[in-house]
C-alpha cells in the first residue's frame, strides 16, 4: 500500500548534470528509491538534526558536571575551511559558560568567560547573530567541554590543548 508523499519529488527522465537534489528514499514506501528530497528540505533537516545533537550533548554534560558541583565550559570549536563564514572564524575558540536558564543577554563576567550558551539559544530571526550551535544554517562548528583551569585553545591548530606552565 502506497502513502502519502510529502515534500518529496519524483524523478522522471532527468539526467545526473541536471539534478540538484540529493537522494533521499522515502522509507514508508516498500522498494521505494524513485524520490529524492529538494535540497532545501535535506539543508534544514540536517540544521535541525545538528541543533537537537548539539543541545542535547551540552545539556548531558551540564547535567554530569551539576551533580558534581561543577561549572560547565564548552569552547567553539570546529575547522576552517573557505566556506567558513567570517563570523564563525572569529568565533573559533571562544570559550563559553553553561546557563541553566536562558538569558536576557548572553554577556556575562565569569572567570574564564564572557559568553552564555544555554539549552535553545539560536540565532532564528536575530541580527546580530550570537554564538550558539549551529550559529547558522549548514553550520560546521560545534560545542567541545573545555575545562579552562588545565586547557586552553590553541588558534594555531584550532584545538584544545593542556595548558603547560
Amino acid at each position: 500500500m502506497r502513502k502519502k508523499k510529502f515534500e518529496f519529488d519524483e524523478v522522471v527522465n532527468i539526467s545526473e548534470k541536471q539534478v540538484k537534489n540529493i537522494d533521499v528514499y522515502n522509507l514508508e514506501v516498500e522498494d521505494d528509491n524513485s524520490y529524492c528530497a529538494n535540497r532545501l528540505v535535506v539543508h534544514n533537516c540536517i540544521t535541525e538534526m545538528s541543533y537537537a545533537m548539539n543541545n542535547g550533548y551540552m545539556t548531558s554534560v551540564s547535567e554530569a558536571n551539576r551533580k558534581k558541583g561543577k561549572k560547565t565550559y564548552f569552547v567553539y570549536s570546529g575547522g576552517v575551511d573557505r566556506g567558513t563564514c567570517k563570523f564563525c572564524e572569529a568565533a573559533l575558540g571562544t570559550v563559553l559558560l553553561w546557563s541553566d536558564k536562558p538569558l536576557g543577554d548572553d554577556k556575562i563576567k565569569d572567570v574564564h568567560s564572557t559568553t552564555a550558551i544555554w539549552r535553545g539559544k539560536n540565532n532564528v530571526g536575530r541580527k546580530p547573530w550570537w554564538i550558539c550551535f549551529p550559529t547558522h544554517p549548514n553550520c560546521i562548528h560545534y560545542p567541545e567541554e573545555i575545562d579552562p583551569v588545565l586547557e586552553k585553545w590553541d588558534e594555531e591548530i584550532n584545538k584544545i590543548i593542556f595548558k603547560v606552565d
